[in-house]
Formats: C-alpha cells, structure tokens, sequence
C-alpha cells in the first residue's frame, strides 16, 4: 500500500473542494485522496470509485508532485495526455464548408 498523507491546510483545502463541487473528475480526485489520507485502502477505494487501483497511486503521486501549485483545482486537474494533437478539423473544416455553400449538382 502507498503511504500517503496530507498537510492539515491539505486535507483542509480537499475537503472545501469536494463540499463545493459537482460531481467531476477533480471530485473524485478530492475524495479519493481523503479516503488515502484516512487510511483507506486503496483497493477498497478503488472499488468505490470504480477505477483501477494503479489510477489512485497516480492521483496521489501527481497531487504532491504538484506541490509548488497554489492553486487545488490545478492539483488535481488532469495530466497531459500523449500522443498527437488532433488536427483533423483544420483540414477537414475549410473543404466542409466549400462543399456544403455548393449545390449538389456542382459536385
């Protein structure tokens, strides 16, 4: 099991955030650290959350990785994703709109 365990200003801040925020990812990250904080387990947390045990040890450790962050919806914001950007829209956009301004009988 990781250990894991929150500053009291921490564990104060994740407990405003879950009490004000609709349920959302940052949410589910706030509670999940509590729970990690009180002792839980993370299996049993996991559970819970309907994710994957290995997706709590990620939370916790980006969470205090971010220390330096001031603010704690951008602690628990999500990671940056790999792989390539998309960028089928700037292509695909300008010939939609050519095609969809002509009448079918142009095509």
């Amino acid at each position: 099991m990781l250990f894991f365990s929150l500053t009291s200003q921490e564990r104060q801040l994740l407990e405003e955030f879950v009490a004000r925020t609709v349920l959302s990812n940052e949410a589910r990250r706030a509670q999940a650290l509590l729970w990690l904080d009180a002792g839980e387990s993370s299996q049993a947390i996991a559970q819970r959350l309907r994710a994957c045990r290995q997706t709590g040890y990620n939370w916790a450790a980006r969470f205090k990785r971010r220390q330096s962050e001031n603010d704690i919806s951008r602690r628990l914001a999500d990671g940056k994703r790999s792989g390539r950007p998309s960028t089928s829209a700037l292509h695909i956009d300008p010939i939609l709109s050519k095609t969809l301004d002509r009448s079918p009988r142009q095509c």
